[in-house]
């Protein structure tokens, strides 16, 4: 049967994150697949509604949280030692609904003190340093750490905003880098009611300080000096605080043309927020990937519960990315696509959704040459991927090399992007071709997308593929079963 080759390596992927080989084989897709996928919640989305249940007033009910996603592992954790009572209701193999009693506005820590460890999570972590504004009078400091990845990411223009608003933060670095010590203002009512922050400064800097606006005695005003990197994830955070009850008004953060003398304004009312209830969609980031293997494969995929216009998530935009290589979206705004025919070249900003990138790059790498001469893609926007679990732009400009992808780092004022140029056939594939094993840097996203280039070319492989845990634990076996159905 043309699919008995292919079993001991579909099996392979199945297995558990612990039990896998180190590298991991991927299996070439023979055939393509027609199948839905369910990708985890999103883990932007949980740990943004996390700490909004964790400080609201009264009970919430959080549905979908990605089960074994080390971000979200550590946001709950955290969560519950500064006071909130978190309690599992509905486990399951794809999700959990959790009950979250929250502390109405304010910690109570221990005059000692309490240490969170965000391990490598750059998002708990940002989100937890702007919550320890919000002690109560004689709460002890509350102290951030990680792991050395997340030791060495920027936290300076968070900590500044922090500084600004009256908390003492203190870095064990002289570079504003985690561990930080952070002691909330002795007197919250003398906050103030407005903080700037400046321009290029992650953005989640400022969906940070938009999160415990709502909790401050005055609210708070933000004020951008200038559009932030990554915008999509400033409007994912406006809308949540919208649908959760929080009184926000202004423009958002988010908007605002580059260039101009228009200063984007967002505020939120004081007065906290009620418990809620919320459904976390599938992760958008995820699905990516997924929709990706459909795409090279010449597969059909559709993501249930996730919208390309009703979306909160950037990266549900991806599927317009997808047709412009090639692909057919799935028709009534569901994520979804159908790979169709060979990969055509594209020149895009990716500045709303930039860890698209990493799938983007792949499927560049397999666009077929034309007279004989190779085509270039060109990804934009790309600045804030140098800041991530690892650099990524460096990390594709390595790898993608091995199999014989030409990826050139391009400057743009201050933003960064990529122009891949594979060989005038794409990525080679077949029997004859020579091993690779990637790197993956101990990143989640860099190890799913590299792995997809194993579907169409044979003898790939990829190290620590454990390291999905972050936000998709379950990757290898969906893909197994992707696999699977395209071997049948």
């Amino acid at each position: 049967m043309p699919g008995d080759e292919l079993a001991p390596s579909i099996g392979v992927l199945a297995r558990p994150l612990g039990d896998l080989p180190d590298p991991l084989p991927i299996p070439v897709m023979r055939r393509p697949f027609d199948a839905s996928a369910s990708p985890p919640g999103s883990k932007s989305i949980a740990n943004r509604a996390l700490l909004l249940a964790a400080l609201a007033g009264g009970e919430s009910v959080i549905r979908n949280l990605p089960v074994g996603a080390d971000d979200v592992d550590v946001m709950v954790r955290a969560l519950g030692q500064l006071g909130a009572r978190l309690r599992v209701e509905s486990p399951g193999d794809r999700g959990v609904s959790i009950r979250v009693s929250g502390v109405g506005g304010r910690w109570r820590v221990p005059p000692e003190g309490v240490r969170l460890d965000a391990r490598g999570a750059g998002t708990a972590a940002r989100f937890l340093m702007a919550a320890a504004l919000l002690g109560a009078p004689g709460s002890g400091p509350i102290t951030i750490d990680g792991n050395a990845q997340l030791r060495a990411r920027p936290m300076g223009g968070l900590a500044a905003a922090l500084r600004a608003l009256g908390a003492q933060v203190r870095s064990q670095t002289d570079r504003d880098r985690l561990p930080m010590r952070i002691v909330p203002p002795a007197d919250p009512d003398r906050v103030p009611g407005s903080v700037e922050i400046g321009a290029g400064e992650s953005s989640q800097f400022r969906s940070a300080l938009m999160l415990v606006a709502p909790f401050l005695p005055r609210g708070l005003t933000i004020v951008a000096t200038a559009p932030p990197p990554s915008p999509g994830y400033i409007e994912m955070t406006h809308r949540l605080l919208c649908a959760v009850g929080g009184a926000v008004s202004g423009s958002d953060p988010a908007t605002g043309p580059c260039g101009s003398a228009y200063v984007p304004r967002w505020s939120a009312a004081p007065g906290g927020i009620a418990g809620f209830e919320l459904d976390v969609e599938p992760d958008a980031s995820s699905a990516a990937v997924l929709l990706t293997a459909a795409v090279l494969t010449g597969s059909a995929l559709a993501v249930p519960g996730l919208t390309v216009g009703g979306s909160l998530q950037p990266d549900a935009g991806f599927v317009r990315v997808a047709e412009a290589f090639g692909a057919r979206a799935r028709p009534g705004g569901l994520v979804g696509v159908r790979g169709s025919g060979p990969l055509r070249p594209i020149d895009v900003t990716l500045r709303p959704m930039p860890d698209t990138a990493l799938v983007a790059a792949v499927l560049a790498g397999f666009v077929p040459g034309e007279g004989g001469r190779p085509r270039t893609t060109t990804l934009r926007g790309l600045g804030t991927l140098r800041d991530k679990e690892c650099d990524r732009l460096a990390a594709l400009r390595a790898e993608l090399a091995k199999v014989g992808v030409e990826v050139e780092i391009i400057t743009a004022g201050a933003d960064e992007g990529l122009r891949l140029t594979p060989a005038p056939g794409g990525i080679g594939w077949g029997p004859s071709v020579a091993p690779v094993v990637f790197e993956t840097y101990d990143d989640h996203r860099v190890a799913m997308a590299l792995a997809l280039i194993g579907l169409r070319r044979a003898g790939v492989a990829v190290r620590n593929p454990a390291c999905v845990a972050k936000s998709y634990p379950a990757f290898w076996r969906d893909l197994a079963g992707l696999c699977g159905k395209g071997s049948a």
